[in-house]
């Protein structure tokens, strides 16, 4: 068959692999660059072929490339055929190009802008299974040493942080991570704290917030609020970095923040609350953490979106406050930041 071909590319010799495909002109984010073509082959058909290809190159794992792609549940695209120009593309950490299936076919698409001159590259989204065998050669600046799709990139960087050696961060060390970390931008997430009564609660409250970087806390009810003793006691001078406002009223503070477009989310045991780790923050969102003896006030309650507690597998069927609020704004403001990357 005739080899596939477009007008946005050359193929030429890359510095990550072999032969690549180049940019011979400015290719906008959002171009269907060229189509990934091959054979139609069944998913059957599709694991016999990806493990003969790896059995047979275990020893050069730059040869131990598998071209297939999914189709759709019965049928997988087999692209190691000679026509088919888009196998040429390489693999990168930091792709500028990605993979979308449009009806019924293949395209490799820019995601971002694209110089003449520069190498087309996509993530190949390999499986986590067997990752070592596949050493990546892009050369990216946060190159993550495999070719492995980016969803697995969290456990690749834990299994590899357990195999160093353990020792402490010096102390020029934290501070230098702490400062590239306060550069990144707030992630949309509000407390409220709902008549809390225990200005040392109040405390720790604000040092969360500042460690897991949000956005402002409302003091609402009776929750003590700035300056206070037993406040600056655990806040450690946090309450001079985060914003903060103090109002009487929740559900005024509720209905505002609603009209901003942000998820209202209570940390209360409810008849509809899930578990907090199955919680995947999207959209802006609001935590309210109760009173320390009767919880989120029922004002807070009916203007919830949604509930969410922690579960306790003790005798005891609830934590501190200050520690709920820890695991509850780390959780919410971990999944925030992760969406905003993706």
């Amino acid at each position: 068959m005739k080899r596939t071909t477009s007008s946005y590319i050359a193929v030429r010799k890359s510095n990550i692999h072999s032969r690549g495909v180049f940019a011979s002109k400015n290719i906008p984010a959002g171009t269907r660059v060229i189509e990934y073509v091959g054979e139609k082959i069944t998913k059957a058909e599709s694991e016999r072929r990806a493990e003969i290809v790896l059995n047979a190159n275990k020893c050069d794992s730059a040869k131990g490339a598998v071209y297939i792609f999914t189709l759709n549940k019965r049928f997988d695209i087999d692209g190691n055929v000679p026509h088919n120009t888009a196998r040429l593309i390489n693999h990168s950490c930091d792709p500028n190009c990605e993979a979308q299936l449009v009806a019924g076919h293949i395209w490799i698409a820019s995601i971002k802008d694209i110089k003449r001159g520069e190498e087309l590259t996509y993530n190949y989204g390999y499986d986590f299974e067997d990752y070592e065998e596949h050493l990546c050669r892009c050369g990216a600046p946060h190159c993550v040493g495999y070719i492995l799709a980016e969803e697995h990139w969290p456990k690749l960087k834990a299994r590899h942080l357990t195999r160093r050696p353990r020792r402490k961060l010096l102390h020029e060390e934290i501070v230098s991570q702490q400062e590239k970390n306060r550069r990144k931008p707030r992630v949309p997430l509000i407390l409220v704290l709902d008549n809390i009564r225990s200005a040392h609660n109040v405390g720790a409250a604000f040092r969360t917030a500042d460690g897991a970087g949000i956005e402002k806390i409302y003091l609402c009810g009776i929750t003590a609020y700035p300056p206070n003793r037993q406040i600056d006691k655990t806040a450690l001078g946090a309450q001079d970095y985060v914003s903060w406002e103090y109002r009487a009223n929740v559900a005024d503070v509720l209905n505002d923040i609603k009209r901003r477009g942000y998820q209202i989310v209570i940390l209360e045991q409810t008849d509809t609350s899930f578990e907090y780790a199955d919680f995947e923050a999207k959209h802006p969102v609001c935590l309210i953490i109760g009173n320390e003896i009767e919880g989120v006030s029922d004002e807070a309650v009916s203007l919830a979106d949604r509930a969410m507690e922690i579960p306790m597998f003790g005798e005891k069927n609830s934590l501190n406050v200050s520690v709920a609020c820890g695991i509850a704004l780390y959780h919410i403001s971990h999944s925030l930041r992760a969406h905003l990357k993706s």
